[in-house]
């Protein structure tokens, strides 16, 4: 895994994340192991929240040019 996500999909980020949650929640992962999943389920959320930010801005612009008719 990459520390920031950046060359992964929407789908795959949230599927990380997904991943990390589980393996969080079964309560048997050791203490420092649990704050490296804790870290990397953060960095996967913060990147997943870029790509739909980018998703919701990119659409706002198409909406603009179709209002302005172009």
């Amino acid at each position: 895994m990459s520390d920031t996500g950046g060359e992964l999909s929407f789908e795959a980020l949230l599927s990380q994340v997904e991943e990390v949650l589980r393996r969080l929640q079964e309560g048997n992962v050791p203490l420092e192991e649990a704050l490296t999943l804790y870290e990397t389920g953060a960095l996967r959320l913060k990147a997943a929240q870029e790509r739909l930010d980018q998703a919701r801005q990119k659409l706002v612009t198409l909406r603009k040019q179709e209002g302005s008719g172009q």
